[in-house]
């Protein structure tokens, strides 16, 4: 999903988070310009994507304490709101997505809102919110590790690059570029 072309899931559902810093992080001093500046040029897709995958990991956190019929309601609402916007954005035209990708982000939403609609608070079963949970957080992660891999892509061409463009230096490059981006994502 690309910050210039699609709105947040969690603006779209009017929710907050801080969105991740370029700065987040350890940076050492050889290369750290480098470093920074590829970050800084997909901040604004990172953004989107962190606010995104903290948007579906604060729906999954609601929903996995909610201790009375009430907090479970308000979870149930607040994860509703956030796969309507999902559905909304993956069906926008201007959306650059994959088709498949966008495909398969609606029929996740469909199932979550008609697993949502369908439920009365009081009689949903623990296996139906476990899944609810289980969906969100797999699809959190999933944008973030995708967000990192391009990071890790775009920083490893730009150090090939620099180094002259020379052959044979594919595999240094891509680990080098592994570990600068997990030390400036402080990524496990």
């Amino acid at each position: 999903m690309n910050g210039n072309s699609a709105k947040s899931f969690m603006s779209a559902s009017s929710t907050s988070a801080s969105s991740m810093s370029a700065s987040s992080g350890p940076i050492g001093a050889k290369g750290a310009g480098r470093e920074v500046a590829a970050i800084q040029n997909a901040d604004s897709d990172l953004s989107v994507l962190d606010q995104d995958a903290r948007a579906l990991a604060e729906a999954a956190d609601m929903l996995s304490s909610a201790e009375t019929p009430e907090q479970l309601g308000e979870a149930l609402a607040h994860n509703l709101g956030v796969w309507v916007a999902i559905k909304s954005i993956v069906g926008a035209d201007r959306n650059p997505l994959p088709m498949e990708i966008r495909k398969n982000f609606d029929q996740l939403a469909v199932f979550v809102i008609r697993t949502t609609l369908g439920s009365d608070v009081g009689e949903i079963k623990v296996s139906t919110i476990e899944t609810l949970i289980r969906i969100n957080l797999h699809i959190a992660e999933g944008l973030v590790r995708s967000q990192r891999n391009r990071l890790v892509r775009d920083l490893a061409y730009q150090i090939w690059d620099g180094q002259g463009r020379p052959s044979g230096q594919e595999t240094q490059n891509w680990l080098q570029a592994e570990r600068e981006v997990d030390a400036l994502m402080a990524f496990p």
